[in-house]
């Protein structure tokens, strides 16, 4: 499965994005464009963070 976490610096960077739209990404190999296909909001029995 194909995830990305909004703690990676790519999933910060893709944070707004919808399904459909396509980003360009510098990986070590080269650059790539990548078309967000799905986006879900997890839910967690708290939205709350303690410090």
């Amino acid at each position: 499965h194909k995830k990305l976490s909004v703690l990676t610096p790519m999933g910060l960077a893709v944070m707004g994005y919808a399904k459909g739209d396509v980003i360009d990404w510098e990986f070590p190999g080269g650059a790539k464009s990548l078309k967000v296909t799905e986006v879900k909001q997890i839910k967690t029995k708290s939205n709350q963070i303690q410090l």
